[in-house]
């Protein structure tokens, strides 16, 4: 990984050869006026055409810094996603490694079932685990192994926390022109929203559940919380910048972000709300992308 201690010192004696040559200008024209006016003898001109040589010299130095800077920050930028990107990959196999150990504990509750005789329970256990592995199926199914990571990961960290997490992907996001890690950002925040939102009420109202869909138009991409409810008067607000329902304790800047991120690649977001399905969080993206 690039040491952060060379991009300081490169920025360092860049600032210097600039004040050099801010210096040697000074001086030219200090010099240049006496040769001109005072008729100072001909050594005089000589330091000046050095002075001159110096300044050239210390332009094409500054010019390479300049080049090797924006280099180096490039390949730090790039280090810090690869090493974003290392960490992501840790957690999965941690979470893969915890889906395997579930795994044997599935089988022994239903080995336990069958020597009980409770044959219904080990069908219904069956069925329950069935059902998750045919999610995990159409998650790793997705377009963007970027976006069915995350996915994994947020029902992870929602389980650890005790609220039930589901997904039904109706669409794989096939032809959804946006990268991998602006939807990522997008979807984070918005489930990261809901499942701060949801830890705070009753345990049956744990609940978060994400949708994807699409039509002969768009995608559409839904995140619903059971409960809380947003207020009707907060609705307009909770997208603004530095607004937060979790008071001082949230930065209000998760939500802005993703209206942001949305607009800015011609999409849209809204949310809508009602006892019966709870707080829905819409962000629609049309089939055609404008360009950017």
């Amino acid at each position: 990984m690039l040491s952060p201690s060379q991009f300081n010192q490169k920025s360092a004696f860049l600032i210097m050869v600039i004040l050099l040559q801010v210096l040697i200008f000074f001086v030219n024209g200090f010099w240049g006026y006496f040769s001109l006016y005072q008729k100072v003898a001909k050594p005089m001109k000589t330091m000046f055409g050095f002075s001159l040589a110096a300044g050239v010299v210390l332009g094409i130095a500054a010019i390479y810094l300049v080049r090797e800077i924006i280099r180096l920050a490039k390949k730090e930028k790039e280090a810090e996603l690869n090493q974003a990107c290392l960490k992501e990959s840790q957690e999965l196999v941690g979470i893969l490694r915890t889906h395997r150990h579930d795994f044997f504990n599935h089988l022994q509750v239903i080995m336990g079932s069958i020597q009980l005789g409770k044959k219904d329970h080990a069908l219904q256990y069956i069925k329950e685990v069935t059902d998750r592995l045919k999610t995990d199926t159409s998650i790793s199914n997705l377009e963007h192994p970027e976006i069915a990571a995350l996915l994994l990961k947020k029902r992870h960290n929602a389980e650890s926390r005790g609220i039930r997490f589901s997904v039904d992907l109706k669409s794989k996001l096939l032809g959804l022109k946006i990268s991998a890690i602006t939807i990522s950002q997008i979807i984070g925040n918005l489930i990261d929203h809901a499942l701060d939102a949801a830890e705070n009420v009753s345990a049956d109202d744990r609940q978060v559940k994400v949708t994807f869909s699409e039509n002969g138009e768009g995608f559409f991409l839904e995140v619903a919380c059971r409960r809380p409810l947003v207020p009707e008067q907060l609705r307009d607000k909770i997208f603004e910048k530095g607004f937060s329902a979790k008071g001082l304790e949230g930065s209000g800047l998760g939500l802005h972000t993703v209206k942001k991120l949305t607009e800015k690649h011609g999409g849209t977001v809204s949310l809508t709300g009602n006892e019966e399905v709870g707080t829905v969080f819409t962000v629609y993206f049309p089939q055609k992308q404008p360009a950017n």
